[in-house]
Parts: C-alpha cells; sequence; structure tokens
C-alpha cells in the first residue's frame, strides 16, 4: 500500500494516464510495433478491433490428424460446445476420405463414417438433428455421384446414398424446410439442382428456367426468401413457389461461391475472383474494398459484423464501412466459416485446419 504521503491525487491520476495515452500513440504497443487504440486495449497489426476489442486468429492445436490432402468444407454447430466440421478429398476420379469431426468445447474428435464420398457441408437444428451433405463430378465424363448423412445425436447413418447428383451445401429454417443445393449430369453437360426435405422425404425441386451449371451455397431469411448461388454467374430465389435468376450486373468471375445475411434486405455475395456484393433490399452493389479476393465463404452476425474466408486474403472483416484483412500466412486458405456467437466463430480449410477468433 502506498503511503498516504505519496498516493497520486485524482488530478495526478488523470495526467499519468493521459500520458500513458499520448505514449502508446505515439510508440505503439510497448514493443516497438504500431497498435491501434480500441477501447481500453492496444490491437497489435494482426488483431482488428471490433466493438472495443481486440480480436485476432489463431490455429486450434487439438484438432484431429486428417489426410494431408483433405480440407474441411464446411462448419456449423449448435453451440459453443457442439460444433461440426466435415469435409474429404476427392481428385478427378474419385474421392478417399470422408471426414466429420466434433468440438465438444474441450477437444476435436472424429466419427468414423464407413463412407469414402466427400462431404461439403453440414447443418441442423440441433445436436440431435444434423444433416451433411456430399459428392463430387467428374467433368470430363459427366456423371456425380453424392450422398445426405443424418446425425440423432448417437449416430450417423445414410439417408440417402448412391445419388447420382452431388450436394455441395445445406441449408434451412426447420427440421421440416431444408434445401440442399449442387449440380447432376444431364446429357452431356451439367444442370443446377436443389432438393427439399419437409420431414419426411427428400425430393428434387423444379428449376426450369433458372441459368447456371451448379449451385454452390444456399442461404435464406425465411422459407419464402431463399437464394442459391454458383459457377456460370447463378444467382436464383425461391419466394416459397418458385425458383427464378436474379439479375446481377458486374460480376468479377462468375464463380459465386457463398451468401449470408443479417434479414431479407441484408444479403452478402462473395465469389472466386472479383469483388463481394451487397443487397440492400432494393439492389445489388459490390462493396469497395474486397477486390483481388479469393473468398468461398461468407458468415456475419450483423450487418456490421461479416466475415468471408478464403485464399489470397484468408481471412476478411466488414464492420459496416469498409472491408479489411487479418494478418494471416497466405499459403493457409480457408473453405468455411460459421459462428455461435460474437466470440465464438471458426474457420475452417485445408488440410484440416481450424482457426478460432478470441476477442479481448
Amino acid at each position: 500500500m502506498i503511503p498516504e504521503s505519496h498516493s497520486m491525487s485524482v488530478k495526478q491520476r488523470i495526467l499519468f494516464l493521459a500520458a500513458v495515452a499520448l505514449l502508446i500513440d505515439s510508440y505503439g504497443c510497448g514493443d516497438g510495433s504500431p497498435c491501434e487504440k480500441c477501447g481500453n486495449s492496444c490491437c497489435t497489426a494482426s488483431n482488428i478491433c471490433r466493438y472495443g476489442l481486440c480480436c485476432g486468429w489463431s490455429e486450434m492445436e487439438n484438432v484431429i490428424a486428417i489426410d494431408a490432402d483433405s480440407s474441411l468444407r464446411g462448419v456449423w454447430g449448435n453451440s459453443s460446445s457442439a460444433v461440426y466440421a466435415v469435409g474429404g478429398f476427392c481428385w478427378s476420379f474419385g474421392c478417399n476420405e470422408s471426414v466429420v469431426l466434433r468440438y465438444d468445447g474441450d477437444g476435436w474428435y472424429k466419427f468414423d463414417l464407413g463412407t469414402s464420398i466427400t462431404l461439403n457441408d453440414v447443418w441442423g437444428t440441433s445436436d440431435n438433428n444434423v444433416f451433411a451433405v456430399g459428392g463430387w463430378c467428374f467433368e470430363l465424363e459427366p456423371q456425380c455421384s453424392g450422398v445426405i448423412l443424418h446425425y440423432n445425436g448417437s449416430l450417423w447413418r445414410e439417408v440417402e446414398n448412391n445419388l447420382t447428383y452431388a450436394l455441395y451445401d445445406i441449408w434451412g429454417t426447420s427440421e421440416e424446410d431444408v434445401f440442399a443445393v449442387g449440380m447432376k449430369p444431364e446429357g452431356t453437360s451439367f444442370k443446377p439442382i436443389v432438393v427439399h426435405y419437409d420431414g419426411s422425404v427428400w425430393s428434387e425441386m423444379s428449376l426450369d428456367g433458372v441459368d447456371g451449371d451448379a449451385l454452390m451455397e444456399v442461404w435464406g431469411s425465411s422459407r419464402n426468401d431463399v437464394y442459391a448461388v454458383g459457377r456460370n454467374h447463378a444467382i436464383i430465389h425461391y419466394n416459397g413457389s418458385n425458383w427464378s435468376n436474379v439479375a446481377l450486373e458486374k460480376l468479377g468471375s462468375g464463380y459465386l461461391t457463398g451468401i449470408w445475411g443479417s434479414s431479407e434486405s441484408d444479403v452478402f455475395i462473395v465469389q472466386m475472383a472479383g469483388p463481394a456484393f451487397h443487397y440492400d433490399g432494393s439492389s445489388w452493389a459490390d462493396m469497395q474494398g474486397s477486390e483481388n479476393s479469393e473468398y468461398n465463404d461468407v458468415w456475419g452476425t450483423s450487418s456490421d459484423d461479416v466475415f468471408a474466408v478464403g485464399r489470397r486474403k484468408p481471412i476478411s472483416y466488414y464492420d459496416g464501412q469498409s472491408w479489411s484483412d487479418f494478418e494471416i500466412d497466405p499459403s493457409k486458405s480457408f473453405e468455411a466459416v460459421w459462428g455461435t456467437s460474437f466470440n465464438d466463430v471458426f474457420a475452417a480449410g485445408a488440410g484440416g485446419r481450424i482457426f478460432k477468433l478470441s476477442c479481448q
């Protein structure tokens, strides 16, 4: 305890704290590195200031090893202690690994599935109602193979197998309203496909007149407002009755890889090469600062808290005003991003790598 005769007065303490703040502004974070003032913290260059907290990504160390050539392609969870990541490895002539991992809050463990078809995405309504979809296509000779798995809390089983189409993404509004999208062979080429689950059976939906040859991701704000995006500029919308094309100009590669929104008037689309796009309820616009990217997926908690992951720029962040990039080794690439809350966000990708966001 400081003797009273030597203690600081209130005025002296204010002056002292002001001097410390001035030193931070002038000299950085104390180790010579530049920093950004963020609430009561000082963010280093590898972090981003988010709601007054310094947030950064770190690789999770307790992930079960999978084949080095494999990739985790989808991530979803019911809570921060019930997170699923799926993936596998396919090449031109088939697949040789199918992967489902689960995180229980302490570590990851791997399920023994008994199938070799790569899984591309996972989604559910609870920890005892989880779906995973997968498949691959041999494009030199139009041919596809796919699978739909279901987890009841104790066991994974194939509910649809030997499919002649591949499924790349899954999303739904409830356990009786689930959409999965992908591609199927037709003649000497491919066509997009959407299958729907009504709580009892899976059935193919009519896509008469829609564009594209493959749908890569699906998302909606309700059962009457669902979007699917994919290759060859494919953007289609479901109004509860029919699917129809959505016109969007100024596309880059036209290979649309991800879609997410916080509402029917706040929707984000990312693509393999080119800027991200945003829909405000009336029109679409390309987003400045997201160019020169190779994004694979997008997810957020609100209109001003959005993450995009991929190659070249492994993880980017949109704060409602502008895009910025986390400083992550560019040799690392990610296929999927998802979170349970503000401080529980996971990014999964090549080689079975999983990163987790933490804020302080």
